[in-house]
């Protein structure tokens, strides 16, 4: 049987950075939203329209600050770390990862074994090396049948740690228990 090899060179730009940094900031931006529909659903039972604005003003704007001010802390991460937007050179293989920056300046090479486990989201696979911490792969530099095998040796390998993740509706249920749960502790 001949060994699954993938090569993939990349560079990270800004929006590959910006779509791993919205992995782990996607979990606080549902649980804000659980707290705002919890509070809409209470001043509609409550028949206050104007409580239903304010809490879709105040919590519309807390979501939308949060991603603003964590993306601008994004680009400024990226652009400070000239390490990161160097070029590097993937190889995959069923024995492990091993990445090599173009210029010569670091080999890495990485067991299976090794990894926290691997993430995923729409244009992105992340091989994590930490709880936020990981190797990021874009998914516009590989081509279908090189995707394809890349998730499968990944699934292969990495077992449960694969794509671990809970849904953002368990997010937004998580939400709506602290509002919950706030409330309850605001009536004693």
């Amino acid at each position: 049987m001949e060994e699954e090899n993938i090569q993939v060179t990349v560079k990270i730009e800004p929006q590959d950075y910006e779509n791993f940094n919205k992995l782990f900031r996607i979990k606080s931006i549902y649980m804000f939203y659980g707290l705002l529909i919890s509070t809409v659903i209470q001043h509609i039972i409550e028949r206050d329209i104007i409580g239903v604005f304010i809490s879709i003003i105040i919590y519309g704007g807390l979501i939308y600050g949060y991603n603003f001010f964590c993306r601008l802390e994004v680009k400024k991460h990226f652009k400070s770390n000239k390490r990161m937007q160097k070029e590097e050179k993937f190889t995959i293989t069923s024995n492990g990862i091993e990445i090599v920056k173009t210029d010569g300046s670091e080999i890495s090479n990485i067991k299976w074994d090794e990894l926290y486990g691997a993430k995923q989201s729409e244009n992105t696979i992340v091989l994590m090396m930490g709880k936020s911490l990981g190797h990021i792969i874009p998914k516009r530099l590989l081509n279908q049948d090189q995707l394809i095998e890349l998730e499968g040796l990944i699934k292969n390998k990495l077992g449960s740690k694969t794509f671990k993740d809970r849904s953002r509706f368990t997010y937004l249920i998580i939400g709506i228990l602290v509002y919950v749960v706030l409330e309850y502790i605001h009536t004693l």
